[in-house]
């Protein structure tokens, strides 16, 4: 037997095929779903429910005794964010929240958006906001992406407490210009457009629900602690980010003690990986010449595990790279090593190929 993230995983590093249909059909479906996207209103929704009890149970994680630990340079701790992130989305635990997730926001009817209808979803997706951690803020943007004329729904759960708003959005006015004729236009029109909050503070599994046309922005954390939240997109579609069936979710057995020392046996042996992978970039970024074959590393570390195992990590270590080089690569600004002449493209580069290693080693083994 085998957990529920470890068979849908493999399942879907199998089977996926993004879309085998023609440009033109793709593009004319993009562009229907775009003028349907039009006619949902923006809406956000806090329901009564919360799943307080459940993060207590299963978040003991200490972040300010994480944070005191020593960091030389940005990319450590981005580094540290990123095993974080790992650890939330794919331990045995986390299959327990996403399930309990699911039986909240779409078996109960808890909210307005009709989530019983949707069939996938993604896995837990956490967001690490460190004190003034500018690294982490982004501009206003909705969460809207091609999938079907319906769209997607995204729910946003603090797995700490927030001392500061977390989230803010804008005006009535100002939000259905930015949909209908854009940002720029809505910025210019509304100049001096207020930050409306959706809560002043969170309580850890107090959770908020919004479409994907809803716009909002993720603000820095001004406090002296940490906070963490995950974000969970539900599809009516499967797509590369909403791949876990909701229906195999709700059936999965998610007390067996097996399972759970299994997977989680198998998530902390991709986090191994994925350190050695990020210190020998480093390592070849500083043009350091005790850096290895990553490629040799890698395959005879995978020796003894079956091909589902290995799909199970090589998805993990391939997910974090793309982590690190989409944060690389938007925020290239930031002096990642803290160096005089700090190279962003150099290291942007070294992040791609170490990434389309593990995706090759990954089409070689499963």
């Amino acid at each position: 037997m085998s957990s529920y993230f470890l068979n849908r995983i493999h399942k879907y590093e199998n089977n996926y095929n993004s879309n085998s249909a023609n440009w033109l059909l793709k593009k004319s479906e993009k562009f229907v779903n775009k003028l349907f996207s039009y006619v949902r209103i923006q809406n956000f929704f806090i329901p009564r429910l919360n799943l307080s009890k459940e993060i207590n149970k299963i978040c003991p994680l200490n972040f300010d005794i994480f944070m005191s630990e020593n960091s030389s340079s940005p990319f450590d701790i981005e580094i540290k964010k990123t095993l974080l992130r790992i650890e939330f989305r794919y331990k045995f635990e986390s299959q327990i929240l996403l399930k309990k997730l699911v039986i909240q926001a779409a078996r109960i009817k808890s909210t307005p958006f009709d989530l019983e209808k949707y069939k996938y979803i993604s896995p837990l997706y956490p967001i690490i906001h460190f004190p003034n951690d500018y690294s982490e803020e982004g501009g206003l943007h909705n969460d809207y992406m091609s999938v079907d004329l319906y769209g997607t729904r995204v729910i946003w759960l603090p797995l700490t407490d927030y001392e500061y708003p977390g989230i803010i959005t804008k005006g009535n006015y100002f939000n259905f210009v930015a949909q209908y004729l854009g940002l720029k236009i809505a910025h210019k029109i509304f100049r001096k457009s207020k930050n409306i909050n959706l809560r002043n503070k969170h309580k850890a599994g107090e959770w908020i629900i919004w479409n994907d046309t809803f716009f909002h922005k993720g603000i820095i954390n001004t406090t002296k602690k940490v906070a963490c939240a995950s974000v969970v997109r539900f599809s009516r579609r499967l797509t590369k980010e909403t791949f876990l069936e909701i229906g195999d979710l709700l059936r999965s057995n998610p007390i067996d003690p097996y399972l759970s020392e299994t997977n989680d046996f198998l998530v902390d042996k991709a986090k191994a990986l994925f350190e050695k992978i990020i210190k020998n970039i480093s390592l070849e970024y500083k043009g350091d010449d005790n850096s290895n074959d990553i490629y040799g590393y890698v395959k005879s570390n995978l020796n003894n595990f079956s091909k589902k195992e290995i799909a199970f990590i090589l998805h993990i270590v391939e997910y974090s790279l793309s982590l690190i080089l989409l944060r690389v690569t938007t925020k290239s600004k930031i002096n990642w090593f803290l160096e005089d002449k700090f190279n962003s493209k150099v290291l942007i580069k070294l992040i791609f190929q170490n990434k389309k290693l593990i995706e090759k080693i990954k089409l070689e083994l499963i």
